[in-house]
């Protein structure tokens, strides 16, 4: 099960704010799970994947829908996550960011609800470091080489120092910060262990880039980078990021970038050789105020 799933991450992320909805087969064993938090705004109630997140909604234990014909697999699958559907209480706003192992939104389809196709880059078998590293473009390449003579990787947990870093990006664009420290230091403060803060700092000892990675069974995952902008062109981010794949490999064999669809992002990602992967975002306007808002903006 992916770490975003666990009660620790969920505790963490939603002050133990959420609850889960449950499909169990006919002697009460549990085949499928929906963890899921809703929070109110201007009276309006949403069903949200929090931030920092990478995937919520429903998730199936691959063993539990085994089965000898691909047609009773597909249909053990469907049943589950139709009983999940149905048991889904309307709110005002419902969107959630399912992992990328979840192909069936059909129950969700029948049922009105939407769906936008997102993508995440993947880099699989890490184990392997000189296949991964021949993946990587000539220049990314040449970028790590040129870093590692200026720049040293320490462990850390000064988890203030990457929330520095990132303050300080989205102030110079002029952006309003969607978490502040306290949310960050309860993720990194809580129960989950597989964790790990890497800092970036230059000859004099400043900090120039930072990276919380957490990972699972399944794999890594970046789950938050930041650069010093005066640093932003001296490979301190390939630099920490192929530091962070080659600890990840102790762990696991997949690594996961938490993909954007930025168009200044995609391409940083896809010099490192990850593959693109699709995942669901679903989504349903139940609120007829919000369902205009919607088709005004684009936005909610």
């Amino acid at each position: 099960m992916p770490i975003f799933f666990d009660p620790s991450w969920l505790d963490a992320v939603t002050g133990a704010k959420w609850d889960v909805l449950l499909s169990e087969n006919n002697n009460g064993e549990i085949m499928g799970v929906m963890p899921y938090c809703v929070k109110t705004k201007f009276g309006f109630d949403a069903v949200y994947t929090p931030l920092l997140t990478q995937s919520s909604g429903i998730w199936i234990d691959p063993c539990k829908i085994s089965g000898d014909k691909a047609a009773t697999i597909h249909s053990n699958k469907r049943q589950i996550i139709q009983d999940i559907v149905n048991q889904i209480k309307p709110t005002s706003y419902f969107r959630l960011n399912f992992h990328h192992t979840f192909d069936m939104w059909l129950p969700f389809y029948h049922k009105n609800y939407r769906q936008t196709t997102l993508y995440t880059y993947i880099l699989k078998e890490i184990k392997n470091h000189e296949a991964i590293l021949n993946g990587f473009k000539s220049t990314l390449k040449n970028k790590i080489k040129k870093a590692e003579q200026n720049y040293k990787i320490y462990e850390s947990d000064d988890i203030g120092a990457l929330y520095s870093l990132y303050v300080s990006n989205f102030k110079k664009q002029g952006l309003k910060l969607p978490f502040d420290l306290s949310y960050l230091n309860a993720i990194y403060s809580s129960k989950i262990r597989s964790k790990k803060l890497f800092l970036v700092k230059d000859k004099e000892g400043q900090t120039v880039a930072a990276q919380l990675l957490v990972w699972d069974q399944i794999s890594a995952y970046n789950l938050l980078l930041s650069i010093d902008e005066n640093h932003k062109n001296m490979g301190v981010g390939p630099l920490v990021l192929w530091h962070s794949i080659r600890f990840a490999s102790k762990h696991v064999d997949t690594f996961d970038f938490e993909g954007s669809m930025l168009l200044g992002v995609q391409p940083f990602f896809e010099s490192f050789g990850g593959n693109p992967v699709p995942y669901y975002q679903i989504y349903k306007i139940n609120n007829p105020i919000m369902r205009m808002w919607f088709a005004l903006t684009g936005k909610i």
